[in-house]
């Protein structure tokens, strides 16, 4: 996927963050990086067009208990392959927003959803 301005957006399905999490002009020491910060994409709103003001917007939406992706366009909901959420089957889209929960709790909510509680 492509950011607006034209720049590679990344869209892996899994981030670890450790170098976002810094007070401003300070640099990351060792011991404040050892927490987790590994992060699973969970949906990405995109866009379809050459410019912000003409186009269409989509979104993208993984959901942990069906264990798939699901395409909302408008009234239409379809699933989709997380290889085209991911921009890896040449669809031309941009990524404008991207949706990440820690793993951790992504692991909660998986944890949840097998014991048949509410999601």
């Amino acid at each position: 996927m492509r950011s607006l301005e034209g720049a590679p957006a990344d869209a892996s399905e899994q981030a670890h963050l450790s170098e976002l999490c810094v007070e401003d002009g300070q640099s990351p020491r060792s011991d404040d990086l050892a927490g987790d910060f590994t992060y699973r994409l969970m949906g990405v709103v995109s866009h379809y067009g050459s410019a912000t003001h003409s186009g269409h917007y989509v979104s993208d939406v993984y959901s942990v208990d069906r264990d798939r992706w699901f395409h909302y366009d408008d009234r239409r909901v379809s699933c989709v392959d997380e290889a085209d959420v991911l921009g890896e089957a040449g669809h031309q889209r941009n990524g404008y927003i991207f949706f990440y929960l820690h793993k951790d709790l992504c692991d909660q909510v998986v944890s949840v959803g097998e014991a048949g509680g509410a999601l």
